[in-house]
């Protein structure tokens, strides 16, 4: 469990009734039923808060975030490698053809699709962009 917390106390109550009987002998009948279900299980609630470095730097510098990812990085059509976390610019999203030169970034496009730019962070350079003034 995360933070080391117990696991929590897991409790399930199914109940119910029927009832029924004749209102006129082989005729007409009357019938009624309930089931109720009661479960109650803990939930442990974890939060995440920002740390030191993100608030100082107002929301801009998530190289905390990025360095704590495992896994093998991303690359995209233009050949450039993003470290596993690294947060996309979705503005910045833009068509690319197989073969053709990038007008942003000067690279030859290996494939068909789009590719979108990282996010401009403060102290983080990205790989083929100036870092911001």
């Amino acid at each position: 469990m995360p933070n080391n917390q117990p696991k929590g106390e897991f409790r399930q109550n199914q109940f119910g009734g029927t009832i029924g009987g004749p209102i006129r002998k082989n005729k007409t009948f009357w019938f009624a039923d309930y089931e109720g279900l009661r479960v109650r299980q803990a939930t442990p609630w974890t939060a995440t808060v920002p740390t030191a470095q993100e608030v100082a730097s107002g929301y801009t510098d998530f190289r905390d975030l990025i360095s704590g990812q495992t896994g093998q990085p991303s690359s995209d059509l233009l050949g450039r490698t993003f470290p596993l976390g690294t947060i996309l610019d979705s503005a910045t999203t833009r068509p690319v053809t197989a073969g053709q030169v990038d007008p942003v970034t000067g690279l030859t496009a290996t494939g068909a699709g789009y590719v979108r730019d990282q996010i401009q962070c403060k102290g983080v350079p990205n790989h083929d962009l100036p870092e911001p003034a």
